[in-house]
């Protein structure tokens, strides 16, 4: 059973509005629940709560970092990438800021992270948006988050944040979660494939409860 039936059915047994928050989008197999969000778009509500990040927050698109990513390249090789080529060095960059080495060890990695931070210049990436946000949250006075109404906070497929890659993912949830538990009276949950459900509590996730095929309705 996916993680995100058991999250709706959580959403559904507790008491106040629920959301569910995933590392990625909803799968395109499923039908996306109104109340589900990415990390990105939760970053997106912390920044907005800064005037001085409103032009920031209008670039954190994937499809921007990749099109950046793109001008590196063409810029380094001088002729235009493929997909296949666009993508390596997409995922290079990314594990590079998730601090993997990778990109030293590419004969040309140096050089595009040169020129793509050149190009990105002032504004931020996904994973500069994931440290900001985190930041923010453990250092200015930020009370309430900007357009978000729901008093529980579900994270679904919990194994995405958890890869090395999403280093600053991770940074960033738990941040937000200590941010949630000093500041706020709403509640964080994890639920995995499992039907494990996981409540965060005195700075660290505890049990909760278990739901089972039973719980999910269709």
């Amino acid at each position: 059973m996916d993680s995100i039936n058991y999250g709706m059915a959580l959403s559904q047994a507790l008491e106040g509005n629920s959301c569910l928050i995933s590392r990625t989008h909803c799968p395109r197999e499923m039908e996306r629940p109104e109340f589900f969000f990415t990390l990105h778009q939760l970053v997106y509500k912390i920044l907005k709560t800064q005037p001085s990040n409103h032009i920031l927050t209008e670039q954190l698109s994937g499809g921007l970092m990749k099109y950046n990513v793109k001008k590196a390249i063409f810029q380094v090789a001088q002729q235009e990438p493929d997909e296949r080529m666009v993508t390596h060095y997409y995922h290079l960059i990314r594990d590079h800021k998730n601090k993997l080495a990778g990109l030293k060890n590419d004969p040309f990695g140096m050089q595009i992270l040169s020129r793509y931070q050149s190009i990105l210049s002032q504004a931020m990436d996904w994973e500069d948006s994931f440290q900001t946000a985190a930041w923010l949250l453990r250092n200015s006075d930020i009370t309430d988050l900007y357009q978000f109404c729901y008093q529980n906070v579900i994270l679904v497929q919990p194994h995405l944040i958890y890869r090395q890659n999403n280093t600053n993912a991770l940074d960033f949830f738990y941040s937000f979660c200590e941010w949630i538990e000093n500041f706020t009276k709403r509640n964080v949950y994890i639920v995995d494939h499992q039907g494990l459900v996981s409540t965060y509590e005195n700075s660290k996730f505890i049990f909760f409860t278990k739901l089972n095929e039973q719980t999910i309705t269709y």
